[in-house]
């Protein structure tokens, strides 16, 4: 039975730093009086969070499908609840970062005064700092799923189930584990979007989802955008312009292989996609060829794979534009390989030049990220003391000769550009030296280390302004001017767990059950001004006690 609706004051606090604990201790006296607590208040809690969403952070419940929102003002927070369904697998942001993807499982009724409530995607729209966010379109999905791939646009998006996670306690008679729902995000929900499909399996299902940006296929023809299906040993092509057209199948072993091939990377360069696999001593080039299609649902396209190679199991790649690397007309690919050595691959002709690097090397980071003029390479499955940098403009004329190697203060965890392209953030695992900005620009790329007390466990950045990192166990915010490298220390009253950045403002999550974060503008932490910091607690609790207490 329902109880009737109990109006409390909200629980969010908001202080200028030091939270108080007495409403934190009286919280649970205040819910123990409430007798005959719907289930639902039992349940465990489990939150996705806390993520940015344009301007403000976010938390999802789970169980009840709530979205809690906080405006990340720092002179006047404010909290908002959305309901978005219940029992959500998976949520995402949309490539723009303004708006968070949603998947929910529903919920079937089995008592009274329960309701249904479908499998639903839910499209979220953060809004702008002041405004309450909202769920702009809710699309109803004909299955459960739990893993969501969006096109770079934002326009296409594919719901499908993770192959990875076990779906033996889920008490389902039968589940399809090849069935897709395609949306179309700019469209209004309908019979048709999203649209259920099942691909052709061939004994595996999907690992992953790919999409082409916006291209002209075949080519001179109409833009649109393809998906690309990875499963264990094949891939599969669906046209998210033309949903009813059949899909095309690849196979990326011979009829009757005991390989197991499973795709790790994909790039898509025009009407040609660069495909890299574990289990495959070479790369994957697909070819887009136009052909007259056989019926309304046939496809104008046909794909012809070649294998471009230099005789290396290739374990990271790069597409290196060919008028940068002095090569007109050519597309070229960089690639790290198990031999301990880099190749220069002509994707046409296949053929190659190999570079000799001595040492284990499993990661490129192009910069910038669009159209690299420089590769980083750094080894993140065994870390060593050393990046190698490659300089991609004319490596198809000097080769050898524009690799650069520095060793580093300490072993390399993790290799990061920093936004504005003129350096690069260097993560280690040791305590003394926690992170190192290297420079860019020219040819030297000197390193200064930054020392530290605990390894660095959270960080991002303001912009081209400053790096901001945590460490669990101290309670400290770093902060580091990117141009000075002058390091500012600010004392936090609660340990943080994760540092994040909503526009001008540092958000420091301290891993409250409860919500709790710290906001200060990004200037004053420079400045080393906490006191101009506030902390808010309870945001998963605020208005709890004025909702319904409905199972």
């Amino acid at each position: 039975m329902r109880r009737p609706r109990t109006h409390a004051a909200s629980l969010l606090l908001v202080t200028s730093w030091l939270a108080g604990a007495t409403l934190a201790a009286a919280l649970p006296l205040t819910l123990a009086g409430c007798s005959e607590r719907a289930e639902i208040w039992q349940a465990p809690a489990s939150v996705i969070g806390p993520l940015v969403v344009g301007e403000q952070v976010v938390w999802l419940e789970r169980a009840r499908g709530l979205l809690f929102a906080l405006d990340a003002d720092v002179q006047s927070p404010r909290s908002y609840q959305v309901r978005v369904g219940r029992n959500a697998t998976f949520a995402m942001l949309t490539p723009d970062k303004r708006q968070l993807l949603v998947l929910t499982a529903g919920r079937e009724a089995i008592k009274r005064d329960q309701n249904d409530e479908p499998p639903t995607l839910s499209v979220v729209d953060a809004g702008t700092r002041g405004q309450r966010p909202e769920v702009q379109r809710a699309y109803r999905l004909p299955a459960a799923f739990d893993r969501l791939s969006v096109s770079s646009d934002g326009r296409f998006a594919i719901a499908f189930y993770d192959a990875a996670n076990d779906k033996s306690q889920s008490g389902d008679v039968f589940r399809n584990p090849n069935e897709l729902a395609l949306l179309d995000l700019t469209a209004a929900p309908g019979n048709d979007n999203p649209r259920s499909r099942t691909l052709r399996s061939f004994g595996s299902s999907p690992l992953g989802v790919a999409f082409s940006p916006p291209t002209e296929i075949p080519a001179g023809g109409r833009s649109r955008t393809l998906a690309l299906v990875l499963s264990r040993g094949y891939v599969t092509f669906v046209d998210m312009n033309e949903p009813t057209r059949r899909e095309i199948t690849v196979p990326l072993v011979t009829s009757g292989s005991e390989s197991t091939v499973e795709p790790e990377q994909v790039v898509f360069a025009g009407q040609t996609v660069y495909l890299r696999a574990s289990g495959a001593e070479d790369l994957y080039a697909i070819s887009l060829e136009e052909v007259t299609p056989d019926g309304p649902q046939g496809n104008d396209y046909s794909p012809r794979i070649n294998q471009p190679s230099a005789g290396r199991r290739a374990l990271d790649l790069l597409l290196v534009d060919g008028t940068t690397a002095g090569a007109p007309g050519k597309r070229l690919i960089l690639t790290v390989n198990q031999e301990n050595d880099l190749a220069l691959i002509d994707a046409d002709t296949s053929q190659f030049s190999r570079i000799p690097l001595g040492e284990p090397i499993d990661t490129i980071v192009g910069v910038p990220k669009d159209n690299p003029t420089l590769a980083l390479l750094y080894s993140r499955s065994a870390p060593r003391a050393r990046i190698h940098f490659v300089n991609l403009e004319n490596i198809a004329i000097a080769l050898g000769a524009n690799v650069r190697s520095r060793s580093t203060a300490r072993p390399v965890r993790e290799v990061v550009a920093v936004p504005g392209g003129a350096q690069a953030l260097v993560v280690h695992d040791n305590a003394r030296a926690v992170v190192s900005l290297v420079d860019l620009i020219g040819e030297n790329h000197t390193d200064t280390p930054i020392a530290g007390t605990l390894p660095l466990h959270s960080f991002d950045f303001v912009g081209e302004a400053q790096l901001v990192g945590v460490a669990p166990g101290l309670s400290r915010l770093g902060v580091l001017d990117l141009t000075t490298l002058h390091p500012v220390n600010v004392r936090l009253d609660h340990a943080p767990q994760r540092v994040l950045v909503a526009g001008q403002t540092l958000v420091i999550d301290h891993g409250s059950s409860a919500g709790m974060v710290t906001l200060l503008r990004s200037a004053d932490a420079m400045a080393g001004e906490r006191e101009a910091g506030r902390v808010v607690w309870g945001v998963l609790l605020d208005k709890l006690l004025d909702s319904d207490l409905e199972d």
